[in-house]
């Protein structure tokens, strides 16, 4: 494995695991991925709320990684 590889794979746990920390375990089916040069966030929340705050934890965790596409889909 390279080196880039594991440094991606920690930022990639740290980015759930801030987002869990941040959402307070509300989002469910929680999936994070690298996609074309952008962060992807799938996965389901009960409120609006919850999906912004994932989307920050998002932000705060991976500044280096690139643009965000938050595919949290809010269930009310």
């Amino acid at each position: 494995m390279s080196l880039s590889m594991e440094l991606d794979d920690l930022v990639m746990a740290d980015v759930v695991h801030r987002i869990e920390e941040y959402a307070h375990g509300r989002i469910r089916d929680l999936k994070v991925r690298h996609d074309r040069g952008q962060l992807v966030l799938e996965g389901t929340a009960r409120c609006f709320h919850d999906k912004l705050r994932a989307q920050e934890a998002a932000f705060s965790a991976a500044r280096c990684i690139g643009p965000i596409a938050n595919r949290i889909e809010v269930t009310c």
